[in-house]
């Protein structure tokens, strides 16, 4: 496990914070993933799945704080690469997802015979399964103005189609409890 102490979290910027947040969070849920019986693991989801090799990406708005988590394992990418899209304020989500949507490392193939469910969708590209996904945060997004305020940090709900939502600061959650909550929906 990383060795991230309290105080490290504590003295950097939000953006560091998140980042070294989200290590944690993928070490505690790889150290739980260890302690399940083999029928445990048959019912983790491909959006619960931290194994190596994992990168993160995080695309964070605000007012409010509302994140989402996009998790992918691609070989030729290092394990444990966390990149922290913005915090951007909500009027500028189209422009920025339509900017990180273009970068390069989304344009690759669908690996044949690759296991996870948005190989099954008939697209061409992962972009096309961003592409998905980021209409589908943009749809939440619409909400969340209308939201009740959040008293605390949550881990939202999960689909096979989206990526996980969270609500708040996910730096003031622990992630050794959302991994507990985690087991598994």
């Amino acid at each position: 496990m990383s060795q991230i102490s309290g105080e490290l979290i504590e003295s950097t910027g939000p953006r560091q914070r998140v980042s070294n947040w989200i290590r944690i969070f993928i070490d505690t849920s790889r150290s739980s993933y260890l302690s399940l019986t083999g029928d445990e693991r048959r019912f983790l989801y491909n959006l619960d799945d931290f194994s190596a090799p994992c990168q993160v990406d995080l695309f964070w708005f605000q007012p409010p704080d509302a994140q989402y988590l996009i998790v992918t394992h691609f070989d030729d990418r290092p394990d444990l690469e966390i990149t922290v899209n913005g915090p951007f304020q909500m009027y500028e989500g189209v422009d920025k997802l339509e900017t990180i949507l273009e970068e390069s490392r989304w344009n690759r193939p669908i690996p044949k015979g690759e296991p996870r469910i948005w190989a099954t969708l008939g697209s061409v590209t992962f972009r096309d399964i961003i592409e998905r996904c980021f209409i589908g945060i943009l749809n939440d997004l619409r909400a969340v103005p209308f939201g009740r305020p959040v008293e605390k940090a949550e881990y939202g709900v999960k689909s096979f189609l989206a990526p996980r939502r969270l609500s708040g600061i996910c730096g003031e959650m622990s992630p050794k409890r959302i991994t507990r909550n985690l087991r598994w929906k």
